[in-house]
């Protein structure tokens, strides 16, 4: 996230209002690992720093590590739980909030964290994620069935408009439970989820693309023949990377993608059992009992059908 000069300053000054050096550095701790202010100033050790000059460097290096809104998560909370037993007010919280609102992330109190409006922008890294660091993401591997034979038999102009209405109905899914499209290829693509409830929220998504789905083709299908898709929603932990092709490599995304191509009846969502196992009953409910495919055991939803592995 850009931080601009004025938000900087009213950061700086808010630490060196609200905290003296050692709360001030123990602050910078909790969000950089190993963090060493006389490392950091070039200070020596036997010189004291006042709290303005700790301050500025804190949140100098906060902004240099794109970890300024980690630091504000945790003024939040030191400012709402204190800390061993002491109550530590942070001025000029509200003010601060503000202005990050400005710059398009929006404050959520139920995860304590800054997330994207989505109005405004939805980058595949939240705003929030580092290259290279490691991250737990649920995600939905999708695909449009006989993606060729819709272009031999319809006209391109046809497949093309189709298509972009499947595809605007997805974004509007996924978007709404802050997920992020991570590639698209026409024929489908691979969507993650990182804040939140990631588990709920990716298998909502999937059941709510697989109805909507069946209205397109009832309503507004122009193509010759149904739309179908195979959606499989996987888990997995790896390093975020900016870079398709480098996401594609990591076993999680590949196993997603076995289990859409190999395992996923049409018009059907799958769950893998690590995701399953952290759903709410309500969703789990809606789901088939486990069956096991090869080496995967699923759980499928299809509204009012019954089937068996692919």
């Amino acid at each position: 996230m850009r931080v601009r000069n004025a938000l900087r300053s009213l950061a700086i000054k808010s630490l060196y209002e609200s905290l003296d050096v050692r709360m001030i550095i123990h602050v910078a701790s909790q969000v950089i690992e190993n963090y060493d202010i006389y490392e950091r100033t070039g200070c020596p050790h036997n010189i004291p720093l006042t709290a303005q000059q700790t301050a500025r460097q804190v949140i100098d290096d906060c902004i240099a590590l794109d970890m300024f809104l980690d630091l504000l998560e945790y003024l939040i909370i030191l400012n709402s739980r204190g800390y061993m037993g002491r109550e530590f007010p942070i001025l000029y919280l509200d003010e601060m909030i503000k202005h990050i609102a400005a710059e398009g992330f929006l404050y959520n109190p139920e995860i304590n964290r800054f997330m994207e409006d989505t109005t405004k922008q939805a980058t595949i890294n939240w705003g929030r994620l580092h290259e290279g660091s490691n991250y737990s993401f649920t995600f939905l591997k999708i695909d449009i069935v006989r993606n060729s034979e819709h272009v031999r038999s319809n006209k391109k102009t046809d497949v093309e408009s189709a298509y972009r209405h499947i595809h605007a109905f997805i974004t509007n899914s996924f978007l709404k439970r802050d997920g992020r499209e991570w590639f698209w290829e026409g024929d489908g693509g691979l969507i993650a989820f990182f804040n939140g409830d990631i588990y709920n929220n990716a298998v909502l998504t999937g059941i709510d693309i697989i109805n909507k789905l069946n209205l397109f083709n009832i309503f507004d299908n122009i193509l010759q023949k149904p739309v179908s898709l195979r959606i499989s929603c996987h888990a997995g932990t790896f390093p975020f990377s900016s870079n398709a092709s480098v996401i594609r490599k990591y076993d999680p995304i590949r196993e997603a993608f076995e289990i859409e191509s190999k395992h996923t009846p049409e018009n059907v969502l799958s769950v893998t059992v690590n995701v399953y196992a952290r759903l709410d009953k309500l969703l789990t409910d809606s789901l088939t009992s486990s069956i096991q495919c090869d080496k995967w055991k699923l759980y499928y939803y299809k509204p009012s059908t019954e089937f068996s592995c692919k």
